[in-house]
């Protein structure tokens, strides 16, 4: 009946007897032009970062390349070798937390959200960890927060 959208989104009205035969159709392109690693993530890194190089200043800088959005994606940085201070928890619905540290640097709250699944390794071993680099308001301070896009087990 009626189409629409754009880049990131799409809108449509199917009359109701048309719907089984919309469906055979979308599953047959589907079929046809999408294979299994279609559907696999891929996280773009954009640079190795240490973790020793993040702070106020460096914030400054990053923030000099808003506004972030669909077309100007925030940064993705990796660092190696990180390793977890203190006790790595879980929190809310699934979420990883922990502090992160590598080599000398200082130490940064990380979350992960969604991520539970990589507490038993992080609390035992360096790790790389794909992430952004978020401000932090609270209680009138201002900090810099890790939030962790991937992590890999050394």
């Amino acid at each position: 009946e009626q189409f629409g959208g754009h880049e990131f989104a799409a809108g449509l009205t199917i009359k109701e007897g048309k719907l089984t035969e919309f469906k055979r159709r979308m599953n047959e392109i589907a079929y046809l032009d999408l294979s299994e690693n279609t559907f696999e993530p891929e996280l773009q890194i954009d640079t190795e970062l240490s973790l020793e190089d993040i702070d106020m200043k460096f914030w400054k800088l990053l923030n000099q390349f808003e506004p972030f959005g669909p077309h100007n994606l925030r940064p993705i940085f990796v660092s190696k070798k990180v390793e977890a201070v203190g006790v790595p928890t879980i929190v809310g619905n699934g979420h990883l937390k922990m502090k992160v540290k590598q080599g000398d640097s200082g130490v940064f709250d990380a979350i992960g959200f969604n991520m539970h699944e990589y507490l038993p390794f992080v609390r035992k071993e360096t790790f790389d960890m794909a992430y952004v680099v978020e401000e932090n308001h609270w209680n009138g301070r201002r900090t810099l927060q890790i939030r962790i896009k991937d992590i890999h087990q050394n």
